[in-house]
């Protein structure tokens, strides 16, 4: 049995395996999964058996699809599971070697040093996402959005035989169809929509049915929500820095927030089972949602727990 090495009123936190710390999570427990696993072959998080130290993408795929299978069985029939995936290019001596100079001034980049023998040509993008998402679809699970997490402040890169890299793929998967937990999303009009309907609000005369004295069936489906639009599939975050929070690959808590309002239901639960430095923690705790968190790092652990009894 695994142990929970901390909890408040609202969450739970464990240290190990998520594949293994999932099995003992109650049938239909979860609400919503939001999460950003490892990376393949992009950074080392100081244990031998983690996540992203395969030796080929297909077994990276392999390994993190199974977790998502052991996931469905806690995760309810109404719930949904967001997943941040990243992407890289290849090279057969990538993490060969030891420590270069180029990754000592990218903190936590070092991998396990082996040599790569994919069928890819050197230097050609992975597309690690696109083989997650569609091996995921092949088990069963339901492929609602795509979602473009666009990066204003992308980290600059030296490269100049290509275009820098300033988005991360999210997934959106459900394991329904139907009657799948969803609360609409909304965004502002752009400009140039809000003075069209603002211009014929006030000259609007051409829509009003003089037969039954009412606006005409055609400009009540044209008239905008008062909320906004529905929130769109490109959302430019910028990556955040947390002071004093020593991890390499935090997602920023702005790129979790409409997911969760979205789709976990009030009383609900979230968990992110690679929770790294602890946004989603911290963010549930803000809004008063229960949270469950699996992190195989110890030191990871502590940071969590240090910025969790901060909101307390």
């Amino acid at each position: 049995m695994t142990s929970c090495i901390y909890e408040n009123q609202l969450g739970k936190l464990y240290l190990g395996d998520a594949k293994h710390v999932l099995t003992y999570f109650p049938s239909q427990s979860i609400d919503v999964c939001i999460t950003s696993p490892p990376y393949w072959s992009m950074r080392n998080y100081g244990n031998p058996d983690e996540l992203g130290q395969e030796s080929t993408i297909s077994e990276y795929v392999e390994n993190l699809c199974s977790i998502f299978d052991v996931l469905s069985l806690s995760l309810k029939d109404s719930g949904s599971l967001w997943v941040v995936i990243g992407d890289t290019y290849y090279s057969k001596t990538k993490g060969t070697g030891g420590k270069t100079k180029k990754q000592l001034t990218n903190p936590g980049s070092f991998f396990n040093p082996f040599r790569y023998n994919e069928n890819l040509p050197e230097k050609s993008l992975c597309n690690i996402p696109a083989r997650f998402s569609i091996a995921m679809q092949d088990r069963g699970w339901i492929l609602r959005n795509e979602i473009i997490w666009h990066k204003p402040n992308a980290f600059v890169t030296p490269t100049k035989d290509r275009f820098t890299v300033d988005f991360e793929e999210v997934y959106w998967f459900t394991k329904i169809n139907k009657k799948y937990y969803f609360n609409q999303q909304f965004e502002p009009f752009s400009s140039k929509t809000k003075w069209k309907f603002d211009r014929r609000d006030y000259e609007g005369d051409s829509e009003w049915d003089k037969g039954t004295g009412q606006v005409s069936h055609r400009a009540r489906n044209m008239r905008p929500n008062e909320k906004g639009r529905n929130k769109r599939t490109v959302w430019s975050i910028t990556i955040g820095r947390v002071h004093g929070i020593k991890h390499h690959a935090k997602f920023p808590e702005a790129l979790i927030e409409t997911p969760i309002d979205a789709t976990c239901p009030d009383g609900g639960t979230v968990a992110d089972i690679f929770m790294g430095s602890g946004t989603t923690a911290v963010y549930c705790q803000k809004t008063n949602r229960n949270w469950l968190g699996i992190e195989i790092n110890s030191s990871y652990c502590d940071t969590i727990i240090k910025r969790v009894e901060k909101m307390l």
